[in-house]
């Protein structure tokens, strides 16, 4: 399933990573597109023929489809190839460390880590050297008593790999739910996470939570759009202070089918 999903990915960002290229080139970005989705699938084609299933193998059926320039691209292709080959994309000098929260809200940080600690990481594709870096939006918190707490929110677990200077997102999925809370001394920490059903459950467990609350309804439902406020401002301080916690030369993140983003 994970080699499945990795090589629909592979080829999906590959071609719009060319596609990105060739307009910067005055190029056209669908000849682009086509002709290395064709370049793709010949190439996996080919090397499942072969009975081949390493990097080199797969590299080779891609090069003569790659601007000798494009070394960014190049990199992507090396990686994403790596993933679908079943090797590790990572290098082995820039495994990243596991996600620890350094905020100084100890209900979010219950969430975060709770997440990342969670077998969420792992229902999506994972890198040994990856990392899981949560997104958790909080839309309300409720105190049920001075020892509970109900936190309304959408929960995004975001899995990345370092390229260069960029963390590159190779997996990752939202979680739109309620989670719940103990206090515990002075610490809080996650006892259950309730989240949507998919497809049509989905709209009618976010009413089931909002209790006919058409703010919370519109709260959700917003909160759905990483590229959207607050969601990106509360992405990238995580990013942020992740790489400053652990002293990593990160400038950027990077999402399929988009250009980095800076942290800055």
């Amino acid at each position: 399933m994970k080699k499945t999903i990795a090589i629909i990915m592979a080829a999906v960002m590959l071609c719009l990573l060319a596609g990105a290229y060739a307009e910067g080139q005055g190029e056209t970005a669908e000849d682009w597109c086509s002709d290395l989705t064709q370049a793709v699938t010949d190439a996996l084609a080919a090397a499942e023929e072969n009975g081949e299933t390493d990097r080199e193998a797969m590299i080779a059926g891609l090069a003569e489809s790659l601007p000798a320039d494009a070394e960014k691209i190049r990199t992507l292709v090396d990686i994403y190839a790596a993933i679908i080959s079943g090797e590790s994309a990572a290098d082995p000098e820039t495994v990243l460390p596991a996600y620890r929260y350094t905020g100084e809200d100890p209900v979010e940080g219950a969430i975060a880590n709770a997440l990342a600690g969670s077998e969420y990481m792992e229902m999506y594709l994972t890198e040994p050297g990856c990392v899981c870096i949560p997104c958790p939006v909080i839309l309300r918190t409720e105190m049920t008593d001075e020892t509970h707490a109900k936190v309304y929110g959408i929960f995004w677990t975001l899995n990345y790999i370092q390229v260069d200077d960029i963390l590159l997102n190779i997996s990752g999925g939202e979680h739109a739910g309620i989670a719940k809370l103990e206090k515990e001394g002075e610490a809080w920490r996650v006892t259950e996470l309730e989240e949507t059903g998919e497809g049509e459950e989905y709209e009618a467990d976010i009413r089931r939570f909002a209790n006919g609350d058409q703010q919370l309804i519109k709260a959700y439902q917003a909160g759905s759009d990483l590229s959207e406020e607050p969601q990106m401002s509360i992405r990238k301080r995580f990013i942020r202070e992740y790489a400053e916690e652990n002293n990593l030369k990160v400038n950027a993140f990077m999402d399929p089918y988009w250009d980095p983003i800076p942290l800055e």
